[in-house]
């Protein structure tokens, strides 16, 4: 299944990255810890691959921990690659001392001349925790955090330390995604809207995934026993677990579009412990 998703302010927000690199020195991307490969934008990343990367796997705090260490060797020839937890209290010196790292290591390799101001492009794919990182980075609310893509619209400068600069950009995806694991990721974690595809094929892959890699998982959050496992049928799961919720309608049969969205909402919100969506 392909999965098109690209709205207009997204051809617009890339032009004007073009348009501000002359000005920039080095990138921090900001990726989702939990889906690295999907929350990763090829297309822009040719726009800015001349310049000194630093990697930002956000939200590791909800991510399988053993799977993001394997991602941090993976990503290590594309650049440096930081695993970020923006609740963190120290979340905003490592985030800062991150983008000097990334800063030292071009100039030590004389990509970057040595001066007193260097200015910092952040960018991603909608909802990666972009926003939240640059309110850490303020110290106050500045930029609007929602769980929905598309919020940030224009690129905003802000400084974040007397050697710092930063280049908040919008979210941006790639046109279409060719893969179907690629849309599935990104619509379950939330970085596009739901109904870009039905939301019982997007639980149907979330519980058909979370049963082969994570079936402890549902099992100990839904009370769910081998027979209610024991079946290729994902929605026959999602069933069960609106039983044993106790999600009826007044007929007495089970509400799957509760039960539906309560495992969509408990996933997102990490209640399904750490999970990974995908491996390098």
């Amino acid at each position: 299944m392909t999965i098109q998703w690209f709205p207009g302010h997204m051809a617009k927000s890339t032009r004007l990255i073009k348009e501000t690199l002359t000005q920039v020195d080095a990138v921090l991307e900001i990726r989702d810890a939990r889906i690295p490969f999907s929350s990763h934008n090829p297309l822009l990343y040719e726009v800015v691959k001349h310049k000194p990367m630093g990697l930002i796997l956000n939200k590791a705090d909800l991510a399988d921990p053993a799977i993001s260490q394997l991602w941090t060797s993976a990503l290590a020839p594309i650049g440096k690659t930081l695993l970020l937890n923006t609740h963190h209290k120290t979340a905003r010196t490592t985030i800062t001392n991150f983008g000097r790292e990334v800063i030292a290591h071009a100039v030590a390799q004389k990509k970057l001349r040595k001066r007193p101001i260097y200015n910092i492009l952040i960018l991603g794919v909608p909802n990666v925790g972009k926003s939240a990182i640059i309110n850490t980075l303020k110290g106050h609310v500045v930029a609007k955090v929602e769980n929905r893509p598309g919020v940030t619209r224009t690129p905003t400068w802000f400084t974040i330390a007397p050697d710092l600069r930063c280049l908040d950009s919008p979210g941006i995806l790639w046109p279409k995604f060719e893969q179907n694991n690629v849309g599935m990721g990104l619509a379950i974690t939330g970085a596009i809207k739901e109904h870009v595809t039905t939301i019982e094929h997007l639980i149907a892959y979330l519980i058909d995934y979370l049963r082969e890699h994570y079936s402890d998982a549902l099992r100990q959050r839904y009370a769910l026993t081998d027979a209610d496992l024991d079946t290729t049928d994902a929605m026959a799961i999602v069933s069960a677990i609106g039983k044993k919720r106790q999600m009826l309608l007044k007929e007495g049969e089970i509400d799957l579009d509760r039960a539906t969205q309560l495992i969509l909402k408990e996933f997102r919100a990490g209640l399904l412990g750490r999970v990974s969506l995908e491996k390098p």
